[in-house]
């Protein structure tokens, strides 16, 4: 069982870069998120209770590779880690308004080039949207901006995958032939 020991409510993509490093070597980073950005999902803390509704610009959970693929999604109600299977029928509705997009990184790859200077959690009068995490934030030299990660036109880390894909390679197990960067 994996110790969490930083999360920031509403930074799920620097929750996700914190929590890669103790995930197993087959592990991944997963952007959701569209065109639209308005990806509708279920069992999400900031839903409040019941269904636990939410529509988020975009989100960030990890996925690992243990016996079966897990989510870890540091933001729902469903416990972590969840069958992905299990994760995926029950936090995105069946038939959305606007279909999700994922974005599939290898977990190193994200780790190594995922960049934000969190500028998107900034109103236009320069206060914080939500407070940030405690820690600074990921901002280096080169890498790829959140910006570049959450368009899902954008050729940059990773693979971007249909909901219908993220199903049917979760239940096959061929997730982990993603590309990884060089």
């Amino acid at each position: 069982m994996h110790a969490v020991r930083d999360y920031a409510p509403f930074y799920c993509e620097e929750n996700v870069l914190r929590l890669c490093p103790t995930l197993g070597p087959e592990a991944f980073a997963v952007l959701v998120t569209n065109a639209a950005r308005q990806v509708e999902m279920l069992g999400q803390r900031a839903g409040g209770p019941g269904p636990g509704a939410v529509l988020w610009d975009y989100h960030a959970f990890g996925l690992e590779r243990r016996n079966r693929w897990v989510v870890w999604d540091l933001d729902t109600t469903l416990g972590f880690p969840v069958p992905a299977g299990a994760y995926l029928r029950r936090s995105f509705p069946p038939a959305p308004a606007k279909a999700p997009l994922f974005r599939v990184i290898a977990a190193a790859d994200y780790v190594r080039e995922f960049r934000s200077d969190r500028s998107h959690m900034r109103r236009a009068d320069g206060t914080w949207a939500a407070p940030p995490p405690p820690w600074p934030p990921s901002t280096g030299r080169g890498g790829v901006p959140l910006a570049a990660l959450l368009d899902p036109r954008r050729d940059c880390l990773g693979e971007v995958l249909t909901l219908e894909a993220m199903r049917e390679r979760w239940a096959r197990g061929v997730i982990a032939k993603v590309r990884r960067q060089a």
